[in-house]
């Protein structure tokens, strides 16, 4: 063992991570926020996130206010459109999830339908990256 001896090993294994709201964030419940520098904010419709805001916490934050934001593991998000279970998951302009398509960030799997916009849904978040473009084929 190294010369070193350290209490903790610094992971976190908490599915749950707390940041400022970088500017006023209204109806946030079960909604996808992305972070930069200044905190949290609502993310552009395909862009990566940080996490999805858990139904448990309050709807409306003011700049500077922590937020606790699920970064890992299965949740609900409220979708945006419909589809199917299994689909993979990206952001749109309102935090809601809709199917990833080429080019956007894939952020969760869907465990279930979504039959309607506003519907709660069991998701996996996986941050699994941008979504390939289409191949050219000859």
């Amino acid at each position: 063992m190294g010369k070193n001896s350290y209490e903790y090993t610094g992971i976190n294994t908490s599915a749950t991570a707390a940041f400022p709201a970088g500017t006023d964030l209204t109806d946030i419940g079960a909604k996808a926020v992305a972070l930069s520098e200044e905190g949290l904010f609502m993310p552009e419709a395909g862009a990566e996130i940080v996490g999805i805001v858990p139904i448990s916490e309050d709807e409306s934050y003011q700049k500077g206010e922590d937020v606790t934001v699920q970064v890992k593991d299965i949740g609900l998000w409220k979708a945006g459109a419909e589809f199917a279970r299994g689909t993979l998951l990206a952001t749109d302009k309102d935090g809601l999830c809709q199917e990833a398509s080429a080019g956007q960030w894939v952020c969760a799997r869907a465990l279930a339908s979504a039959s309607e916009k506003g519907s709660l849904i069991r998701v996996q978040i996986i941050h699994a990256g941008q979504m390939a473009q289409t191949a050219n084929t000859p």
